[in-house]
């Protein structure tokens, strides 16, 4: 029995990062008619497993993909009846999900000798898709970042504060905020 080898190909369509388990969808095309009769019948099956582009085919498996990143699907459709077994390897990319209602407030205080930095940052808000809690590094000239500037705004001035806001799956967000400190008024007494 001659089988025919029929060869097709695929699109897969990516998505935003939503925190669930999800399957792109797909485009066919070179699926000769009695074939897809056949995986429509339940006949000839159809599987998928799927790798990050950056771990190799090696690592393909089954499960759906969650997080960003650069996909591939390997679409296998078993043997069909006068047709041989074929596969294709088709990419998509789940992308990084936007951080919504990222900031920090504008700040004014009174010197008192004391760093103002956890004062000033305990307001600091984001809102992640998957409800996760981002990391947040601050820097007083938007280089070198750090998790804390405690020991820095104490003395009186004005001060720009950059912030970055990180957390897996999504785009990484910066901003600033000022950080006004006085001078504290003095009375005499006579």
């Amino acid at each position: 029995c001659i089988r025919d080898r029929y060869t097709f190909t695929a699109t897969a369509e990516g998505w935003t990062y939503n925190g669930s388990a999800s399957e792109p969808a797909l485009q066919f095309s070179g699926i000769p008619a009695e074939v897809q009769e056949q995986i429509d019948g339940g006949s000839v099956t159809v599987t998928y497993s799927y790798y990050l582009v950056s771990e190799g085919e090696e690592s393909a498996t089954t499960e759906l993909p969650v997080n960003a990143g650069d996909y591939a699907v390997i679409i296998s459709i078993s043997e069909a009846q006068n047709h041989a077994p074929a596969s294709y390897t088709a990419t998509f990319t789940i992308s990084p999900a936007k951080m919504t209602d990222v900031g920090i407030t504008d700040k004014e205080y009174t010197f008192d000798g004391q760093s103002y930095f956890a004062r000033a940052t305990a307001d600091r808000a984001a809102t992640m898709v998957d409800k996760s809690t981002p990391t947040w590094t601050f820097s007083l000239t938007g280089e070198g970042y750090t998790d804390t500037l405690e020991g820095e705004l104490v003395t009186t001035g004005s001060y720009t504060v950059y912030s970055r806001v990180t957390e897996p799956n999504h785009d990484t967000e910066t901003g600033s905020f000022t950080v006004d400190i006085a001078q504290r008024s003095v009375a005499a007494v006579w």
